[in-house]
């Protein structure tokens, strides 16, 4: 059981954890930012059936 405590103890790393929480952080700024790039372009797009026909394809290639 000794032999692999300090094997655990790099998992507790907070510079890994920071690691993985800037990323999470980034991800979620750019998601963010082409959600609301996505939604600025649905706007401009005045027919109605053609921005639904789009907000169906996107969520379908969200799925995959």
């Amino acid at each position: 059981m000794q032999d692999i405590a300090p094997q655990m103890q790099d998992y507790a790393d907070p510079s890994s954890e920071n690691q993985v929480h800037a990323v999470r952080t980034e991800v979620n700024h750019h998601y963010r930012l082409v959600t609301q790039f996505l939604l600025r372009s649905l706007q401009k797009i005045h027919h109605q059936a053609i921005r639904w026909n789009l907000v169906d394809f996107i969520l379908l290639k969200f799925q995959h």
